[in-house]
């Protein structure tokens, strides 16, 4: 993702910027493996998780508060318990409906993905090799644009 932030330097909300370039990083990272097991290329996936991954770490968030409510209400089985513990997972249910609700409309959408020729696997190796060597490379190393910015602020 650090590369990817460089890219998108014009882009001047830390906050999006972050969101863009883990979404695209995720997107490149499993892209072969995902063309080598389905051979679907999803052209929606990026708008898509773009518009889910904000809402992710709340997601989980409330999803773990809700699992904690459940456990520990559970001894109580009787009265109001088990209706406080759903109230307390409405928020979570929110938050994953919309998820859900994303993922669903999105891949109802024409043309959402297409369907590629058999993609094989030593292409897949290749694929991984590149990206190894672009993460591993010295010259595409975010470290050495660090240093230089770093002698060029002093």
């Amino acid at each position: 993702a650090p590369l990817i932030e460089m890219v998108l330097s014009f882009l001047k909300s830390a906050f999006w910027k972050n969101v863009v370039a883990t979404t695209l990083a995720a997107q490149v990272a499993v892209l072969p493996l995902l063309l080598y097991n389905t051979g679907n290329l999803s052209l929606v996936a990026i708008p898509a998780n773009l518009l889910v991954v904000p809402l992710m770490p709340l997601a989980m968030g409330l999803s773990a508060f809700a699992g904690f409510a459940g456990m520990l209400l559970a001894p109580f089985g009787t009265g109001f318990a088990p209706a406080l513990a759903v109230l307390l997972a409405v928020p979570a249910y929110l938050a994953n409906a919309y998820t859900v609700f994303i993922a669903e409309q999105s891949a109802a959408l024409p043309f959402a993905a297409f369907t590629l020729p058999s993609f094989p696997f030593w292409l897949v190796l290749v694929a991984y090799a590149g990206l190894i060597y672009l993460a591993a490379s010295k010259r595409f190393s975010t470290m050495l644009q660090l240093r230089f910015a770093k002698k060029a602020s002093t």
